[in-house]
């Protein structure tokens, strides 16, 4: 380090307090910029798996919406069909049919994963018609 003699007193030369300001604002810049990475890397992540859930409710609702056709189906071709439970690609579908002679009420639970949608279905027979379809 240089020093610069001033009468009875020693300074420091002013170039080498100029290096240690660069290297203490280039760290804090770089730690600054660290975190905005890391923030947003954690971000997309969050959004990442807010996305995938709500697909698997879309698909689950899609499971429920596929087996309500496919009794409404099962129905108008034998009045006598009760129902049934089977597997879909990742999933699950629950067909449940109740009522009397005439009138009949089909539930469908579609599930995927720990996403579950059900539809309820009014139908009369001979010929078969919807009177009511909801959640």
């Amino acid at each position: 380090m240089k020093l610069h003699n001033r009468g009875t007193q020693l300074l420091p030369c002013a170039k080498n307090n100029q290096g240690f300001i660069l290297i203490i604002v280039v760290l804090l810049v770089s730690a600054i910029m660290t975190t905005v990475f890391i923030q947003t890397a954690l971000n997309s992540l969050i959004l990442l798996e807010q996305s995938q859930k709500a697909l698997d409710g879309t698909r689950a609702r899609m499971y429920a919406e596929g087996c309500m056709q496919e009794a409404l189906l099962h129905l108008s071709r034998d009045a006598t069909y009760g129902g049934e439970n089977f597997t879909l690609d990742a999933g699950t579908c629950d067909i449940a049919i109740t009522g009397s002679d005439t009138a009949r009420t089909v539930t469908v639970t579609g599930t995927l994963g720990a996403y579950t949608q059900s539809l309820t279905v009014s139908v009369e027979l001979n010929p078969l018609t919807i009177t009511r379809w909801g959640d």
